[in-house]
């Protein structure tokens, strides 16, 4: 290699160093996402500071007068929150850590099934080995009209109206009902069952490890490694109460004034009224501010970095809308409003289906085509599909409601999204049991430290060596 090509490759490498160093992304104080028992966190560099904030614009130019300088970094997009700063990663990685989760119901015409898989050991093959952890919670009633339902992980059901098993269910973990169960099939948990009420079945129930109930059990036969029988309480696994809930409205109005788009040279309302035409914008990096996305045609984003999308009202395209993200990038999209697109909506890739998350403020019905890809968080909207689903990701949402079967292929490393973030752990009396503190560390006492046991952690994740994880599959 030639001496001048060298010192210009050493050259480029250290004005790319120098540039990655300095950027970070200060939102401002947002105010609270969760309450004080358990909240969320984020990655984003520490150091530096970014640009002044700019006036919020008129139509054309809104928000378009933030941060002059180019929002990157080695981390996902930083947030600060009650004072301490944290990042989207982090929130994710602590936050969309289930299959499936829901505020409200769960109702499937045929077949329920999860399967998981980590996309940092390689992509997802079809009729692979069982994995685990791709769990299901659902704080209300759960109907399976027709068909089996095998789940990948923990499953847990906390409304307490009658449940019907009406094929085979299999739990690759823990199973938790608060209703009385009457099962036409077989039952099978691979670790602990918590029935809180009786069951009634006309096939097998069996239990790997130990079934506690609160009611009578009867099965044929009924096989458990210790049966105890005693009052059981069913706690809603999904973090919904009112102050639980991620505030997207916030987050946006935080980015208004703060972003990118003067460097990257995006005019806020440029999406706002597609004509018909394919339209694409490439995203290295940073913030991007949107008032909307609308009108008719083929939105593409293509994500090389790590990128943030705020869009402070809603989606309503009659068309398709894609986020193009490349290995190693990633990209939370923060949508104050509803969400409706009438063809598919693809975050990630099915490779790396953790890589995109999509946060919705909205209450309006989602309308899912399939395949889904990428991470859904809308705790107010119920989300439905006319086909048969099948979802690369995850989704939390207020409920779920599908025509036909429904399949998830849950990617588990969205549990490392935050691992790069360089801000510190919230301060004593601020973390909260989901969302706020980094790597697999629950919230003990107000601080974030290891676990001693799966009371500490966030919603199905289990206690293992004072570390939140996923439950994986125990018969593989």
């Amino acid at each position: 290699m030639g001496s001048s090509r060298l010192l210009g490759l050493v050259a480029v490498a250290v004005a790319l160093a120098g540039g990655a160093a300095a950027c970070r992304v200060s939102d401002g104080d947002l105010g609270r996402l969760f309450p004080p028992r358990g909240g969320s966190g984020g990655q984003g560099p520490t150091a530096g500071s970014g640009g002044a904030a700019g006036s919020a614009g008129s139509a054309g130019s809104a928000g378009s007068g933030g941060s002059q300088a180019n929002n990157c970094g080695l981390t996902s997009p930083a947030l600060r929150v009650q004072g301490s700063e944290t990042c989207s990663g982090r929130l994710a990685g602590s936050l969309l850590t289930n299959a499936l989760c829901l505020c409200g119901d769960l109702n499937v015409a045929n077949t329920f099934i999860t399967h998981g898989f980590d996309s940092r050991e390689g992509p997802y093959v079809k009729d692979q080995a069982e994995e685990g952890g791709a769990s299901v919670g659902v704080n209300g009633s759960y109907t399976l009209l027709t068909g089996a339902a095998d789940i990948g992980g923990s499953f847990s059901v906390a409304g307490s109206g009658p449940l019907m098993l009406t094929g085979s269910l299999i739990v690759r973990g823990d199973f938790w009902s608060a209703a009385n169960i009457s099962a036409l099939g077989s039952t099978s948990v691979s670790r602990h069952a918590w029935l809180s009420g009786s069951y009634s079945g006309a096939g097998p129930l069996t239990v790997a490890g130990t079934l506690h109930h609160g009611g009578t059990v009867v099965a044929l036969p009924v096989k458990a490694g210790t049966d105890l029988q005693g009052a059981v309480k069913v706690p809603s696994s999904c973090p919904c109460g009112p102050d639980d809930l991620v505030d997207v409205a916030a987050l946006v109005a935080s980015a208004r004034v703060d972003n990118d788009n003067v460097v990257r040279g995006v005019v806020a309302d440029q999406f706002a009224a597609l004509a018909g035409q394919s339209s694409s914008i490439t995203l290295p990096c940073g913030r991007i501010y949107l008032t909307s996305i609308g009108g008719v045609g083929q939105l593409t984003f293509k994500v090389t970095g790590r990128s943030a999308v705020f869009i402070d009202g809603s989606v309503a395209l009659s068309g398709g809308l894609t986020f193009d993200v490349a290995p190693g990038a990633e990209v939370d999209v923060f949508v104050k409003g509803d969400l409706k697109v009438s063809g598919k909506i693809s975050l990630a890739s099915k490779e790396h289906p953790a890589a995109g998350r999509l946060w919705v403020g909205g209450s309006q019905p989602i309308a899912l085509a399939s395949p889904w890809t990428g991470m859904l968080y809308a705790p107010h909207a119920p989300v439905t599909a006319a086909v048969a689903l099948e979802a690369w990701g995850g989704i939390f949402a207020a409920s779920l409601s599908s025509d036909f079967v429904a399949t998830f292929i849950f990617d588990r490393s969205i549990g490392d999204a935050g691992a790069a973030c360089s801000a510190p752990p919230p301060a004593q009396g601020v973390c909260r049991q989901c969302g706020t503190c980094p790597g697999s560390n629950a919230c003990v006492a107000g601080l974030c430290q290891s676990c001693t046991s799966d009371a500490d952690c966030c919603s199905l994740s289990t206690c293992a060596n004072g570390r939140c994880e996923p439950l994986l599959n125990l018969e593989r």
